[in-house]
């Protein structure tokens, strides 16, 4: 299962181009020379930690694909999660249970898309489930040193990886209550995991005040409820009724384990607990939250079905491996045959953006505003020479606000042109020198300059279209004499 994941991963990467986010990595990432990668990391106000873009700039040399090679650690992370999953749950459960439960990731967003996603998500997981596997095995001092620092490079690749340090304070908890041990190593470990964090305060900070006043996704109850229906991939209130059930039943069980795993239990439901604790924690901290920050709870899945099986005996077994063989089955089909033939097979995402513009019979002098900065970033990187030069991204970060509740986007492309050619000008300054230009609506979440310029008095005459995307004229009205 290892192997057929890493092989297909490195398949999947070969030809998928990189979307936005992931060119913030390759951003900070390529610099040749540590300096000029620290001038980059300092310039482009992204969300990592400095371990994290450290990994990725030794990994661009590790394969001739750049897509496959700043991808190839999170590759690597899946492939890890699977082996720390299934050791763990071998120990309690069996070969069997271990094989059938650890493939039930394959069907979570952790395999599909984030094992194929040059940012930190996939290694942040590995890193705690590292931490399980020797916290399956504490308080031996080597497996709690190992513990600490699983979970110190967990937190060293992304900040928000803290949440994943909760079911260990609540699996030692029950410990300390019900056994009354207090184990002082085990405890030490937990508090070793925020060393990083207290290091890169400053940083965390700094990102804060440049992004936090109007963060693009804040924490609401509706993002923790909808964490849950992409992690299962299943209508929201079920994914929360299942998540619900299988807690219950990993405690259930916890009645009929020995003394030394019983904690072990909580541990499982804690997990799946992890967007709600991400939740309260940024709700507190007036920060931002996405579903991706608490991916973690993706391990509490596997976890917590072991018990569950256990609890219905062998048939349940069958029934589950059936189910797991089909779904995984089904989605594996589907994945190839549309990958079919498609490796190495790169089409550029400029490609289509180019055919319109050039269909449109358009002035070829008019700069191109693409609307949505995160179509521009992706255009500007893999268009060629002479169309990054006439792509053009305008911001208005107080405007961005009015429109679309957020200048998280706006900020985030000014600080990228430290690292990349990019075209971004101030929109006053823009419509200064341009009174008419071409304008690319991609009908994407963060497309709102079309309703901004007709705001604005300008004219659109719609040139070409194609599907969701379409291409206009944007010419400011004369004011009447």
């Amino acid at each position: 299962m290892i192997l057929y994941t890493a092989a297909r991963n490195i398949w999947a990467a070969a030809s998928r181009p990189f979307w936005y986010d992931e060119l913030c990595t390759v951003a900070v990432a390529r610099p040749g020379s540590i300096a000029e990668l620290w001038r980059a990391f300092q310039g482009a106000k992204d969300s990592n930690p400095p371990l994290f873009c450290l990994i990725e700039h030794a990994a661009r040399v590790l394969a001739g694909n750049e897509l496959v090679a700043y991808r190839l650690p999170s590759i690597a992370g899946f492939c890890c999660v699977l082996w720390c999953l299934f050791a763990v749950m071998r120990k309690r459960n069996g070969s069997v249970v271990a094989v059938v439960c650890s493939a039930a990731l394959l069907l979570t967003p952790l395999y599909r898309p984030y094992a194929v996603e040059a940012r930190s998500y996939s290694m942040v997981v590995a890193c705690l489930a590292i931490a399980l596997l020797c916290y399956q095995r504490v308080p031996r001092l080597t497996w709690t040193i190992l513990m600490a620092i699983a979970l110190a490079l967990a937190e060293a690749l992304h900040f928000y990886a803290f949440f994943g340090f909760v079911p260990f304070a609540v699996a030692e908890a029950a410990v300390l209550v019900s056994r009354r041990r207090f184990r002082s190593g085990v405890w030490l470990a937990l508090a070793f995991g925020f060393v990083p964090l207290a290091l890169s305060w400053s940083q965390l900070k700094g990102i804060k005040d440049l992004y936090g006043a109007h963060f693009w996704s804040p924490a609401t109850l509706m993002l923790t409820v909808n964490a849950y229906a992409l992690f299962l991939k299943m209508f929201a209130p079920l994914a929360v009724a299942v998540v619900v059930v299988l807690s219950i039943l990993a405690l259930r069980t916890m009645m009929d384990e020995p003394a030394e795993s019983f904690h072990e239990h909580w541990l499982a439901a804690a997990f799946l607990f992890v967007p709600v604790v991400g939740f309260v924690a940024i709700k507190l901290a007036h920060g931002g939250f996405v579903e991706r920050y608490a991916l973690p709870a993706v391990l509490g899945i596997p976890l917590a079905s072991a018990y569950m099986l256990r609890m219905f005996g062998r048939r349940s077994v069958a029934f589950f491996a059936v189910f797991i063989l089909v779904a995984v089955s089904l989605q594996e089909g589907f994945f190839w045959t549309a990958e079919s033939g498609a490796f190495g097979k790169f089409v550029s995402p400029a490609d289509p953006v180019v055919r319109l513009v050039e269909s449109a019979s358009a002035r070829a002098d008019l700069p191109v505003v693409v609307s949505d900065g995160h179509d521009y970033i992706p255009l500007a990187y893999y268009a060629s020479p002479a169309w990054t030069k006439r792509f053009v991204a305008v911001v208005d970060p107080e405007q961005s606000i009015v429109y679309s509740g957020s200048d998280s986007l706006d900020r985030q492309m000014s600080a990228l042109r430290c690292c990349f050619p990019l075209q971004v000008y101030n929109f006053r300054d823009f419509a200064s020198q341009h009174a008419t230009f071409l304008l690319y609506s991609g009908g994407g979440e963060w497309d709102w300059w079309p309703f901004r310029l007709l705001h604005d008095g300008y004219s659109l005459q719609l040139l070409a279209a194609d599907k969701s995307h379409r291409l206009y004229l944007a010419t400011v009205k004369a004011e009447p004499l």
